[in-house]
């Protein structure tokens, strides 16, 4: 007859030595998902807050010289967002030294559909006489 003793079972892992490579990859895997969860949470919020605002990109495509104060700045600007929006844009028209500016704010008249893109034509008046001194490379075009 065979009796049956009970017998204490030790853990393979001990104080003090290395984990199993299960323990290893269980480990790593909890810190794989910890990380994709807090950038799912961050890009989350980063699209919640870019879509308050509209995006444009604009450029000033040409210039026109009216009179000795004023140019008309040709600026093209794009919808960058998946909503039709009316853009405000600031115009900054400049010398290629500096010394002769012109400023305008204009907001489009119509909405821009989501992707598309609108002409606009500005009068923008320039300092000191200087309208034939504007630069297209100097002079910029920002919209929101």
């Amino acid at each position: 007859m065979t009796t049956l003793v009970p017998h204490r079972v030790e853990s393979p892992h001990t104080a003090g030595a290395p984990p199993p490579d299960d323990q290893k990859r269980f480990g790593e895997a909890v810190l794989i998902v910890f990380v994709m969860i807090l950038l799912v949470a961050a890009t989350s919020i980063f699209v919640v807050v870019t879509n308050g605002h509209q995006s444009y990109t604009a450029t000033v495509t040409q210039l026109t010289t009216v009179d000795s104060n004023t140019v008309v700045a040709t600026i093209q600007v794009w919808n960058d967002q998946h909503q039709a929006g009316r853009p405000t844009c600031d115009v900054e028209l400049n010398s290629s030294a500096g010394a002769f500016t012109g400023t305008a704010t204009v907001t489009a008249g119509e909405p821009i559909a989501a992707g598309r893109q609108a002409t606009y034509q500005v009068g923008v008046m320039v300092t000191t006489d200087g309208a034939t001194m504007i630069d297209l490379k100097s002079s910029t075009v920002s919209c929101h």
